[in-house]
């Protein structure tokens, strides 16, 4: 009996850990409990991309379109460049916000009111699973298939690409009930995407947009 390309090269453990995950998260993070949509969405984007990218190649080629292949000599490199990700992602918040303050427009205090009342668990997840999940469905795989549907425009193919995939990833957060919020996650979106194009690697994207969530979640809980 044939088997899809990617069931037939897809490694057991990481199907097993898929799965292992999915029945913990029962445990963790009830259905029933607010907020619990963050990881099941987070999760449900992260496995996606991972076999949409693996469907023909495998799970080796499906990390490798993501950008998330990994060699442990090049840690050094990919943590500079995720702390000058972070110091981007950092600045152009301050430049967004600046504009939306100046617009009369600037209402991110609904996110903050949104974040304080999620759970422990959920909290910790947003910034550490779910930047892994986000990155992985909007940097690693829809950036870079968008770029591959727009090869015909050249060498703006990527510019394109990463505004399309920096706007889907901004209308993800309009559910915060914030004009702001969006407006400076489609820039940060943006900068990602120039990120992840210029180091050829997911993984200072993941990491610095880990460190902004932290940020953002340590901010709303001191606020």
């Amino acid at each position: 009996m044939h088997r899809p390309g990617f069931v037939r090269n897809m490694k057991r453990p990481v199907v097993a850990s898929i799965l292992i995950l999915l029945a913990l998260s029962v445990f963790v993070f009830p259905v029933e409990s607010f907020g619990s949509s963050v990881f099941y969405l987070s999760l449900a984007f992260f496995v996606c991309a991972l076999l949409a990218a693996s469907w023909k190649g495998g799970i080796g080629r499906g990390l490798e379109y993501l950008r998330l292949a990994f060699r442990l000599k090049d840690a050094p490199r990919l943590l500079l460049e995720s702390v000058v990700l972070f110091f981007a992602c950092g600045i152009t918040t301050m430049a967004v916000s600046g504009i939306f303050l100046a617009l009369g427009m600037l209402d991110t205090q609904a996110v903050y009111e949104k974040m304080m009342m999620l759970p422990l668990p959920v909290l910790v997840a947003a910034f550490t699973f779910a930047p892994l999940a986000e990155e992985t469905m909007f940097r690693g795989f829809l950036f870079r298939k968008t770029e591959g549907w727009l090869a015909r425009l050249g060498k703006g193919a990527w510019v394109a690409a990463a505004l399309l995939s920096s706007l889907v990833f901004a209308l993800l957060h309009a559910s915060y009930g914030s004009v702001a919020e969006v407006g400076v996650a489609f820039a940060i979106g943006a900068v990602l995407c120039i990120g992840t194009k210029r180091f050829d690697s997911l993984w200072p994207a993941v990491l610095a947009h880990c460190a902004f969530n932290l940020v953002s979640v340590a901010a709303a809980v001191l606020m």
